[in-house]
């Protein structure tokens, strides 16, 4: 027959796998509930974990480098002389001889902007469904050691008062074997099964230092508490029915968001390879300043435009390859 702690850990472990979700129970309302203690202790883990906080930085910066996945190049600003002679360096010597200055700008093929925005915001995305994962299994962590204390705590105060009874009862078979009414083998017995729960006190109480140790460990603590034991935890109610429960891990669960969502940037990005094959365009604006001949006429200044684009030619080497 198995010890009565491990029956108790049988039964209570199967409520751990409804009970871990309440590190997702900040973001909306859940029909589950835990103590004040357990809840303080999952807040104090998620606060506490480098690991988090680092992902949580990542996230953030994500966020951050949204804008400028789509944002068009800076335009491009130039000031040139044209057409100076050399032998004089006169400004109006020649009538080509101007000062110019000029603006251009890089005009993505249409749609290309759009589309490093939305893979952008699905990178984003994705970093936060995976800081969602790391919260909850280390929300599960933390629950499972917490229980685990209570189970060893509650095994322990069983093991003393079946030590109590033991204790009693070894009197009475040593008296009565004292007195010739009792058999030696009683006594012996007794004697066994007490040694054997002293034995097992001693585990137990090996096995609560080191249940301590990870708990805190989890919490990240600077250095070893003592926690006490959480009571027995009852059965929660739940007032979800299959249907719920299945559209709901369909809905919520993190790792399947952080599928669909690599599903989804992959497409935006075999997307934004088609795009590829399309040219952008430079547009350039110049306007050039001529000075009076020599002989006093004025001279009329220059307006130039223009468009350049480039030719994807080699779409064996980079386009199709990629694609």
């Amino acid at each position: 027959m198995k010890p009565l702690h491990h029956v108790a850990k049988i039964l209570l472990l199967n409520i751990i796998l409804l009970i871990m979700i309440v590190a997702h129970a900040a973001a909306e309302e859940l029909p589950l509930t835990v103590s004040p203690e357990l809840a303080a202790l999952v807040k104090e883990g998620l606060e506490n974990n480098q690991q988090l906080r680092s992902q949580h930085s990542r996230v953030k910066a994500l966020k951050a480098e949204i804008p400028t996945a789509g944002a068009w190049d800076d335009p491009m600003f130039g000031v040139a002389l044209l057409n100076v002679p050399t032998d004089t360096y006169s400004f109006n010597q020649e009538p080509m001889t101007q000062k110019q200055i000029s603006l251009g700008q890089k005009f993505p093929w249409f749609g290309k902007l759009d589309l490093k925005t939305q893979y952008a915001v699905l990178e984003a995305k994705k970093a936060e469904a995976k800081w969602t994962m790391q919260q909850l299994a280390l929300a599960k962590q933390i629950i499972s050691s917490y229980y685990e204390l209570a189970f060893i705590g509650r095994s322990q105060a069983i093991n003393q008062e079946l030590m109590d009874k033991l204790n009693q009862l070894l009197q009475v078979s040593e008296s009565r074997y004292a007195g010739g009414k009792g058999l030696q083998t009683d006594v012996l017995q007794s004697q066994v099964e007490l040694s054997r729960l002293r034995e097992e006190q001693i585990d137990l109480a090996n096995n609560r230092q080191m249940a301590e140790r990870r708990l805190n460990e989890l919490l990240n603590r600077p250095e070893f508490q003592t926690i006490p034991p959480a009571a027995a935890p009852a059965v929660p109610e739940w007032v979800m029915n299959d249907q719920q429960v299945g559209q709901r891990a369909l809905t919520h669960n993190p790792e399947l968001l952080l599928r669909h969502l690599a599903v989804d940037q992959a497409a935006v990005g075999v997307e934004m390879t088609h795009k590829s094959y399309y040219p952008d365009f430079d547009v350039r604006v110049a306007y050039g300043f001529r000075e009076p001949a020599s002989n006093g006429m004025e001279r009329a200044d220059f307006l130039s435009a223009g468009i350049n684009l480039n030719i994807p030619i080699w779409q064996g080497q980079k386009q199709n390859p990629r694609l």
